[in-house]
């Protein structure tokens, strides 16, 4: 995270970024392609990778999939509908089970935890990681 990049005197930038050429998506070919090119980092910057993002209609699939696993990362309040969302509905999609980006990360830095803490924040939500063709999808 940046708390932890900061001390580091790694590059730090501040206002609106320069964006993609026109027609250019991030992660498309055409955005990599410009975003490798920008004189804003000397930084390799890594295109999306394929099957990273998936359709409205495969998350439908998932929730009734007994291969699929959905993982929010939403603060347990906001996954629960206590807490009012920023994404306009309450709650969290049906089957999916919680494991807060909070669980994941060390407070103080933003950086992620050990795979053995992340391992366990996923074992005490429920989330089987090691089950031979299950798909996770986490969001």
């Amino acid at each position: 995270g940046l708390t932890a990049w900061a001390p580091l005197d790694l590059p730090l930038v501040s206002g609106q970024p320069t964006p993609f050429a026109a027609g250019a998506a991030a992660g498309s070919a055409a955005g990599s392609a410009a975003a490798r090119a920008s004189p804003r980092t000397r930084l390799p910057v890594r295109s999306c990778r394929a099957g990273a993002f998936v359709s409205k209609a495969a998350v439908l699939l998932a929730i009734d999939s007994p291969t699929t696993t959905l993982v929010d990362s939403l603060k347990p309040a906001t996954f629960s509908g206590v807490k009012p969302s920023r994404y306009g509905r309450p709650g969290h999609i049906p089957t999916a089970l919680n494991v807060p980006y909070t669980s994941v990360v060390e407070p103080a830095s933003g950086t992620f935890l050990s795979a053995a803490a992340i391992r366990t924040a996923f074992d005490s939500a429920g989330v089987e990681l090691d089950t031979d063709g299950a798909t996770l999808l986490a969001y």
